[in-house]
């Protein structure tokens, strides 16, 4: 009976999400939730979003489906255990409850430690799990350095070989997949299924009582004319510095323009349109010619004028130490959205808005970058059934893209958390998600020996010293390519 009631309250909740959507795209010139490389709506159900390819007798005879899956932020992204009443908490419950029921499967969730540290218990275990054959685990998420060490090292089936996962259905997300197949092989994906791939997108946090009080522009206006830029940023920043403590130092105690911890700073490489690793001409992969380049040394000298030519912007000692920001000391703060939901934002005394990274040129288009802590997802190479692990996650991807995506994007963020100008604000939203892109060299950082960190640490330390190390290095990052590339032909059977 408990299993009826929650399955008609999900009903309840879905056309509900959908009159919401209704309203927001009709009032608001709001986009639905789909990514920008799906085509338009024009087969979406009378619900208004588009039917998976699932066949509807599909039954796996109630078998459980375990699911490795990693714990490190607070946000829920594999199960609720039970309602609570938050939007977002009783979308999952509903997204697993409407999967369980639809292919008369018992999803089982195994959670562990997945940060590539000495902690990580993620990783052993799914190794435990594929050299001895026991097949443990149906389907494995985690951060994406973990998934892709795991791709690197021969644990993951090829999902390109799995029957009912649909790549071509809105709730992947393209941009990856496109990015990560090589050589008839594709490890990974992301999508709805993955909500992550919203909260990590990184981005820049504003106060909106510091732009009032000082007369400064409009950061969403700034956004939507093509004007928000690295140069803006800089001259809004300008004269915002106030020594706080008055011990004439400038220590993380005072008032400042932009703060960002040296992790941010990675960011500012790809949404500067600069790439590491990239597709040639004969299907295989190169290291960009952009990585060694003019615009690569104007956007560090850029940013190193930004943060230490004067006292208006700061570099954090700490990473993930929002405290600057939080007690309302700073203008901008460079941070993934998911901050948003946390309980030292929703208590902060002053109004937060969220626009992308700036442009390095006031001609090219934005650009969204995840940080490297989002999920995606494989089927591990000792699966039990490999079709029914796709199976399973195309499911769980297209109820989540009805379900959890909504309920993140276009009730929580676009109006719980936001108090400013939710019209404005989720256009900036859907804008930041259909720009999204995806690196291989990134995605591989530890067979890339973590280029874009290098980049940030040259930001961050102030050297210019990154033409000669990066041309120091090219050869060992040219032999990862090779192996990267070898790698994926010997498993593409798989």
């Amino acid at each position: 009976m408990k299993r009826i009631i929650a399955l008609s309250v999900l009903s309840s909740m879905l056309a509900g999400l959908v009159s919401c959507g209704s309203d927001a795209s009709e009032n608001e010139n709001n986009t639905t939730a789909v990514d920008s490389a799906v085509s338009e709506e024009s087969d979406a159900g009378g619900d208004g979003f588009i039917p998976d390819n699932l066949p509807e007798d599909l039954d796996f005879g109630g078998q459980t489906v375990t699911i490795l899956g990693w714990n490190h932020y607070e946000d829920i992204e594999f199960e609720a255990e039970e309602l609570t009443g938050d939007v977002v908490n009783d979308a999952y419950y509903f997204r697993n409850l409407a999967v369980e029921d639809r292919l008369n499967v018992k999803l089982d969730f195994q959670i562990e430690t997945a940060r590539g540290d000495s902690d990580d218990t993620f990783l052993p275990l799914l190794q435990n799990s594929v050299l001895s054959g026991s097949g443990s685990y149906d389907i494995a998420a985690a951060h994406s350095h973990r998934m892709s060490s795991a791709a690197a090292s021969g644990l993951l089936a090829n999902l390109l070989n799995v029957d009912y996962i649909d790549f071509d259905m809105p709730w992947w997300r393209q941009s990856l997949l496109s990015e990560a197949t090589l050589n008839g092989a594709l490890f990974f994906a992301a999508g709805d299924i993955s909500v992550s791939s919203l909260t990590r997108m990184q981005g820049i946090f504003f106060n909106n009582q510091l732009i009032i009080d000082y007369g400064l522009e409009d950061p969403y206006d700034l956004v939507l004319s093509g004007d928000w830029t690295l140069d803006k940023m800089e001259e809004m920043t300008k004269g915002l510095y106030l020594d706080l403590n008055g011990n004439n130092t400038k220590d993380e105690a005072d008032r400042f323009g932009f703060c960002s911890d040296w992790v941010q700073l990675q960011a500012v490489y790809y949404t500067s349109g600069l790439r590491a690793v990239v597709h040639n001409e004969s299907g295989g992969l190169e290291l960009s010619e952009l990585i060694n380049s003019d615009r690569s040394i104007g956007v560090i000298e850029k940013m190193q004028n930004i943060l230490h030519s004067s006292n208006d912007n700061t570099t954090i000692k700490v990473t993930d130490d929002d405290t600057i920001f939080r007690e309302g000391r700073a203008l901008f703060y460079a941070f993934p959205l998911g901050l948003i939901s946390s309980s030292g934002f929703r208590e902060a005394d002053f109004e937060i808005g969220f626009v992308p990274w700036p442009k390095y040129d006031a001609g090219d288009n934005y650009i969204t970058n995840l940080s490297n802590a989002y999920s995606i997802w494989s089927i591990p190479l000792d699966a039990k059934d490999a079709d029914m692990s796709g199976a399973v996650m195309e499911a769980m991807a297209s109820e989540g893209y009805r379900t959890i995506t909504p309920a993140i994007f276009e009730t929580a963020y676009k109006v719980k958390y936001n108090n400013i100008d939710s019209q404005r604000q989720s256009e900036i939203f859907d804008m930041m998600r259909e720009d999204m892109v995806f690196d291989l060299g990134r995605l591989f950082s530890y067979q890339f020996q973590f280029l874009t960190n290098e980049f940030a640490n040259t930001i961050y330390n102030n050297r210019n010293d990154w033409s000669s190390r990066f041309e120091s290095n090219r050869s060992s990052l040219e032999a990862a390519i090779d192996e990267l590339e070898e790698t994926f032909s010997s498993f593409a059977e798989n």
